[in-house]
């Protein structure tokens, strides 16, 4: 945890509270993909942090991030494309 985000984390919450999210759902209607990016920002744009959630017998057990990345440069219309570790 970074110092900022110990410090103030009311702030961190605010920040995070500001962005779009899209999810889109696998076949049995679970949430599979979250993408985050400042308002403004279009599903083209290497502005999206991406996140995939991993399933095991219908239970999630992970969530892994595109191309193992925290940073907002991934495309969300290109969700499916990327590795996630």
């Amino acid at each position: 945890m970074s110092l900022f985000k110990k410090v103030f984390p009311e702030l961190v919450h605010e920040a995070e509270s500001l962005l779009i999210r899209r999810i889109a759902y696998d076949l049995d209607g679970n949430p599979e993909y979250i993408g985050q990016a400042n308002p403004g920002a279009l599903d083209t744009d290497e502005a999206w942090f991406v996140r995939r959630i991993a399933y095991e017998g219908g239970n999630p057990v992970s969530i892994l991030f595109a191309e193992g990345s925290t940073k907002f440069n991934k495309r969300w219309d290109l969700r499916g494309s990327y590795d996630y570790r």
